[in-house]
Parts: structure tokens; C-alpha cells; sequence
């Protein structure tokens, strides 16, 4: 659903607003007679029947300070591991469904604003939530075991939250901790345009048809994602459905300015 009003529109003074919402709900009906899950993107997503296409799967994780040392470790875990002062982080014994890969819902808010012929601005802002990602650069560089970029190795600080992703992930079996929620808000664009008023137009015939341009693409972010960008995907536009970033470059922030002369 969309809509475009046009608030304000005189000769000297004009407000344009749109407004753009998507919503997305998909699920897989059938993948086949006796087809087991089709896992993929080194076993984080799978389609599975009943669910959303792709989805994030992975075993729980749970843990426990039991020491209160503010250091989890699972050295002391017996073949069956209970959770409790003999170990610290244990995986369930199957997978659980996290999330969808697929955003649920996408927001376009954006608007221009013009003053007179001498001053246009336009911006807009989108907003995606409601899927996930898995944040493998993180995973990779704490399976380093290096204290390097990864505060779950190299900070004995480091929350009990990020401790248990680690260990869970490079010792146990579960990269659940690494699927990281990929809501986001971004500053897409805004335009600045000044162009020669009439009337220092009328006196200095040199500057009549002069315009100056401002812009930028992907001014700012806002997230609560962990990782390089929300919105990166490692395989590009050639995988489907998989949604994770590698070491992935995220979208590249634009600055412009533009100066035109019509004559």
C-alpha cells in the first residue's frame, strides 16, 4: 500500500510526502513425498514444510554461570551434558525454528520540499524488519581462537551471551548464537538543490540557469545488528534464499555534488 499527498502547493512554497508499506508472509506447503529438510548455507537455513522458504534453523543454546566467575566453559562436560556447575553451555537436541530470512514488512518514507525556484530538498528513509541473518565474519574470527576482533576469546569481559555463541558454535555444534536479528532503518538519500534566485538573477545576467547539487546515498544506519550491515549478502544476487555475510562489503556510502550551467 502507498500513498503521495501533496501537502502544500503554491508558486512560492511546496511539501510533497509519500509513504510506501510491504508485508510478506510465505510458506513452504510441500518439498516432496519422504524429502527430508534441505539444508544449506553451511547449515544454517533449510526449507522445511510449514514453514517460510530459507529459514533459520539452528539447536538452542543455553547456559549457565554456575561458578559465578563470569567465564563459561564446558571442559568438565560428561558425555550426556546436563547444564549445571559441570557445564556451562549445552545445545538442544535438535534444531528450532529462529526466524525467517525474508523480511516481514518494508517502510518507505520519504518527501520533497521546494521554496520558490531557488531551493529544492528531497530525502528518503526505508526501514526492513521482522527476518534474520547469520553473521558468519563474527563466527569465523572468533574460530580463530584469536583475541583479535572477538571479545567472546580475547575479553575476559565479554558478556555471557557472546561466551556461549562462541563456544557453542566452535566446540558444541550450534551457530544459533550468530543468527542476529537484521530490523533496520537507513537514511537512503537526500537531495539539496540551489539554483540562482530570480531577482540576483535579473541583475547578474551570468548566473541565470546556474544550479548547485548536494547529495548522499546511505547516510546513516540504524540497528541493533552486530555485524558489518544488515543488509549485506555474502553470495550476492546468485544464491537464493541464503542470507548470511562473509567479510562482506556493505553498501558503499555516496556524497555528490553536482554544479549545473544552462545556457
Amino acid at each position: 500500500i502507498s500513498a503521495n499527498v501533496a501537502a502544500i502547493d503554491t508558486r512560492d512554497f511546496g511539501l510533497n510526502l509519500h509513504v510506501a508499506v510491504t508485508t510478506l508472509k510465505n510458506r513452504v506447503i510441500s518439498i516432496g513425498e519422504d524429502v527430508e529438510d534441505i539444508v544449506f548455507n553451511r547449515g544454517l537455513q533449510r526449507h522445511r514444510e510449514g514453514f517460510s522458504a530459507g529459514s533459520f534453523f539452528q539447536a538452542p543454546v543455553t547456559w549457565a554461570d554456575a561458578d559465578g566467575n563470569g567465564l563459561l566453559e564446558i571442559s568438565n562436560c560428561a558425555a550426556t551434558p546436563v547444564l549445571g556447575a559441570n557445564c556451562e553451555v549445552v545445545i538442544g537436541d535438535s534444531v528450532e525454528f529462529i526466524g525467517p530470512v525474508l523480511p516481514t514488512y518494508q517502510i518507505a518514507f520519504g518527501g520533497g520540499l521546494r521554496v520558490s525556484r531557488w531551493l529544492s530538498v528531497s530525502t528518503l528513509f526505508e526501514a526492513r524488519g521482522g527476518n534474520f541473518q547469520g553473521n558468519d565474519s563474527e563466527a569465523f574470527r572468533c574460530g580463530f581462537r584469536s583475541t583479535r576482533g572477538c571479545p567472546a576469546v580475547g575479553d575476559p569481559n565479554a558478556s555471557l551471551e557472546d561466551q556461549a555463541a562462541h563456544i557453542a558454535d566452535r566446540f558444541i555444534g550450534s551457530a544459533a548464537g550468530f543468527v542476529e536479528s537484521a530490523d533496520f532503518v537507513k537514511w537512503r538519500e537526500l537531495s539539496i538543490t540551489l539554483r540562482a534566485p530570480a531577482g540576483l538573477a535579473r541583475s547578474l545576467g551570468a548566473i541565470n540557469g546556474l544550479s548547485l547539487t548536494l547529495a548522499g546515498r546511505n547516510l546513516a544506519t540504524w540497528t541493533s545488528y552486530p555485524g558489518l550491515d544488515p543488509e549485506v549478502v555474502e553470495g550476492g544476487g546468485n544464491v537464493n534464499f541464503s542470507q548470511s555475510e562473509f567479510n562482506t562489503q556493505p553498501p558503499v556510502r555516496f556524497l555528490m555534488a553536482r554544479l549545473n550551467y544552462t545556457f
